[in-house]
């Protein structure tokens, strides 16, 4: 089992429009060696709010394009806040009682804690959602 979630995205401003547990194979569990997420990013969260699972959305928003010049030369550029439609399949798991969406937080940010002698920034949480409980929304 999995969870289809279906997530509108404006802005700063998310709203899940659909979200339902389908029979379809789940994404593996990264593994314990997986990298730092990075842009914006999902997380599956239980009731203690410890995170279970985790997804980037970085190549699915942005809404970035390359642009070419006669030259030759390419340079990435926003194509704009315009509303984004984002379907993200996560693993059903049984303690999961939130979708939270973060916004890693960039190589310039200065809003950092300190943990023994390494400063680590925290991310910004975008938008929180209760999951679905039973077979449907």
């Amino acid at each position: 089992m999995a969870l289809r979630v279906i997530v509108e995205v404006e802005g700063r401003d998310y709203r899940v429009i659909h979200a339902k547990r389908v029979e379809m194979p789940a994404p593996e569990r990264p593994t314990a060696a997986a990298i730092a997420p990075q842009g914006i990013y999902a997380e599956l969260r239980n009731e203690r709010d410890e995170p279970l699972y985790q997804a980037s959305l970085s190549t699915q928003l942005g809404g970035g394009m390359e642009v070419f010049s006669p030259e030759g030369s390419a340079r990435r550029v926003n194509a704009g806040d315009g509303k984004q439609t984002v379907m993200l399949v996560l693993p059903d798991e049984a303690d999961a009682t939130s979708l939270v969406f973060l916004q890693a937080p960039g190589p310039r940010d200065r809003d950092v804690r300190r943990i023994g002698t390494e400063a680590l920034a925290e991310p910004e949480e975008l938008a929180r959602f209760a999951l679905p409980t039973g077979a449907d929304e």
